[in-house]
C-alpha cells in the first residue's frame, strides 16, 4: 500500500469513525434520556416494530448501494435506476404495512401498535433516497461530509425527541425522533450533493449491478430476519419489558461495535474493491484489518461485560437493572462480528457476492433453526440468546471457508492475527472484574473500572510492541496534523 492510499485511509477512518462514533453517542444520550422518562412497555412497544421496519429496509435498499461502490464505471443511469427501484419498493412496503399494522397489533395484544407502525413506517421512504447518497459520498471517499450530516440531524432529531417524551407523547417520541433523524440526514446530503435522477436512464446497462445487488438481498434479508428474530420471540412469548430490558442489553455492544468494527469496515470496502487484482496485497491488508479491529473491540467488549451493573444502574437507573444479564451476553455475542464482516465485506468487494449469499443462507438457517428450537425447549429469554451465540460461533467458522478460497487467508490465520489481542483483554478483563468484589458505590467503581481497565491494556500495549497501538497513535496523529493543515 503506497503511502498515498494510506494517508487516504487514514483520514477517511478517521471522519467514518466521526460520524458512527459522534452519531452513536448523540442517538444513545437520546435513547437513554428517553429511557429515562418512559416505562420500560411503552420503550418495548417500538421495539416490536422493528423487526417489520427492518425487514422493508432491507427490500428498499437490497444492496444496491453496495453494488454501486462495486462497480468501477457505475454511471449516472446506474444511481438512477437504483433510486427508482428504492422509491418504488419504499412505497409498495409501506402501503402493505399500512394495511397489515391492525393485524401485527392484534399478533402482539397491543391495539396502539397500529397507529405507531405506520408513523414508523414513513422512515422507508428518507432512507431510500439515503443509500443512493451514501453510495455516491463513499464511493468518492467523503466521509467527512457523510459525518457532518450525520451529526447535525441526529442532533437536531434528538432534541425534539426528548422534548416530545417531556411533554408526555410516550412512544411517539421514539417514533418521531427515528423519522426525523431520517428526514435531516435526507435533506442535508442533498444540499451537499445536489443530485436529482434522470428518467432515461438504460436498465439493461445496469442489469449487473442488480445481479450483485439481489445476491445481497436475499442474503441481507435472511440476515436481518435473524438478528430480529430473537426481539419478535421474546416479545411475543414474555412481555413488552422483558424485550426493552433485551434491546437496551443490546444498546451498549452494538454502538461500540457500529463505531469501531462498523465504521473500519465501511471505511475497508472500497479499499478491498481496489485490491481486486492484487491477491497478496488484500490478503495483507485484510488480516491487519481483523488485527485492528479486534484489538479495539475485544477489551470493549470485555470491559463492557464487566462493569455492566454499574454502567446501567447510573446510566438508566434502578428501574432498567433487568437489562445488566442480557448485556453481558450480548458483549459475547458481538465480541465475533470483526471475524465475519471483514471475511465477507473482502467477499463483496472482489465481486463474490454469491459466496456471501451461500454463506449468510447457511449460517442464518442454523441460526433460525437454533432460535426456534430454544424457544420451544425452554422457558426463558436467556436461552434464546444463549442460541444466537451458538449462531454466531457457526457464522465465524462458516465464513471463513470461501474466505480460504478465494483469498487464501482462512479461520486460522485469523484467530493468529488477533490471538494476543484476545490474551491481553481478558487479563485487562480480570483487573476490571476484581472491582466489583470491593462493595465500592457504583459511581465510584465505575470510574475505577474505566481508569483501571485503559491503564492495564494500555500498558500492555507498550510492553508487547502491538503495532495496533502504535496504528491507533498514527491514525490520531495524521489525524490532528489533517485538521491543523486545514
Amino acid at each position: 500500500m503506497n503511502s498515498g492510499s494510506e494517508q487516504s485511509i487514514t483520514g477517511s477512518l478517521f471522519w467514518k469513525l466521526c460520524e458512527r462514533f459522534g452519531a452513536q453517542v448523540i442517538q444513545m444520550v437520546v435513547s437513554i434520556v428517553i429511557a429515562r422518562i418512559l416505562e420500560p412497555t411503552e420503550y418495548g412497544s417500538v421495539s416490536m416494530l422493528a423487526i417489520f421496519i427492518n425487514l422493508a429496509t432491507v427490500f428498499v435498499e437490497s444492496g444496491l448501494s453496495s453494488a454501486l461502490i462495486q462497480k468501477t464505471d457505475a454511471d449516472e443511469a446506474d444511481r438512477s435506476a437504483v433510486f427508482f427501484y428504492s422509491m418504488g419498493m419504499a412505497m409498495l412496503l409501506y402501503l402493505l404495512l399500512f394495511f397489515c399494522s391492525p393485524f401485527i397489533a392484534a399478533f402482539y395484544g397491543m391495539p396502539q401498535l397500529e397507529s405507531l407502525l405506520r408513523g414508523l413506517a414513513l422512515v422507508l421512504f428518507p432512507g431510500a433516497f439515503n443509500s443512493l447518497q451514501i453510495s455516491i459520498l463513499s464511493k468518492r471517499m467523503e466521509f467527512k461530509t457523510q459525518a457532518k450530516c450525520s451529526l447535525a440531524s441526529v442532533a437536531a432529531a434528538g432534541s425534539i425527541g426528548i422534548g416530545l417524551a417531556l411533554m408526555g407523547y410516550g412512544a411517539w417520541a421514539l417514533v418521531v425522533y427515528q423519522l426525523g433523524n431520517k428526514l435531516l440526514t435526507c435533506l442535508l446530503l442533498h444540499l451537499h450533493l445536489r443530485w436529482l435522477p434522470k428518467f432515461g436512464f438504460s436498465v439493461r446497462s445496469t442489469i449487473g449491478l442488480f445481479k450483485f445487488g439481489v445476491k445481497l438481498l436475499g442474503a441481507n434479508l435472511i440476515d436481518t430476519l435473524y438478528h430480529n428474530l430473537e426481539s419478535l420471540i421474546i416479545g411475543k412469548k414474555f412481555s413488552a419489558a422483558t424485550l426493552a430490558f433485551s434491546d437496551k442489553g443490546k444498546m451498549f455492544p452494538l454502538v461500540l461495535i457500529d463505531n469501531v468494527d462498523g465504521a473500519i469496515q465501511s471505511v475497508m470496502f472500497p479499499s478491498y474493491a481496489l485490491k481486486q487484482d492484487d491477491m497478496p496485497g488484500l490478503r495483507m491488508l485484510l488480516l491487519k484489518t481483523i488485527s485492528a479491529s479486534t484489538y479495539l473491540v475485544f477489551p470493549l467488549m470485555v470491559g463492557l461485560a464487566c462493569a455492566a451493573e454499574s454502567l446501567v444502574w447510573i446510566i438508566l437507573g434502578d428501574k432498567w437493572m433487568g437489562a445488566v444479564p442480557f448485556l453481558m451476553i450480548y458483549c459475547a455475542i458481538s465480541s465475533l462480528f470483526p471475524f465475519q464482516t471483514a471475511g465477507l465485506q473482502a467477499l463483496n468487494a472482489i465481486g463474490h457476492s454469491g459466496d456471501y449469499f451461500r454463506v449468510i443462507m447457511a449460517k442464518r438457517l442454523i441460526g433460525l433453526g437454533l432460535l426456534v428450537a430454544a424457544a420451544i425447549l425452554f422457558d426463558s429469554p436467556f436461552a434464546i440468546l444463549g442460541a444466537a451465540f451458538v449462531g454466531e460461533v457457526v457464522g465465524t467458522v462458516l465464513s471463513a471457508i470461501p474466505l480460504q478460497a478465494t483469498v487464501g487467508v482462512g479461520l486460522a490465520q485469523q484467530l493468529r492475527a488477533c490471538l494476543p489481542n484476545f490474551a491481553m483483554a481478558l487479563l485487562m478483563g480480570c483487573a476490571v472484574f476484581s472491582l466489583t468484589l470491593c462493595g465500592l458505590p457504583y459511581p465510584l467503581m465505575l470510574l475505577m473500572q474505566i481508569a483501571v481497565g485503559t491503564a492495564v491494556y494500555a500498558l500492555e500495549s507498550v510492553l508487547l510492541h502491538n503495532e495496533n497501538f502504535e496504528m491507533v497513535k498514527g491514525i490520531a496523529m495524521k489525524a490532528v496534523r489533517g485538521k491543523k493543515a486545514n
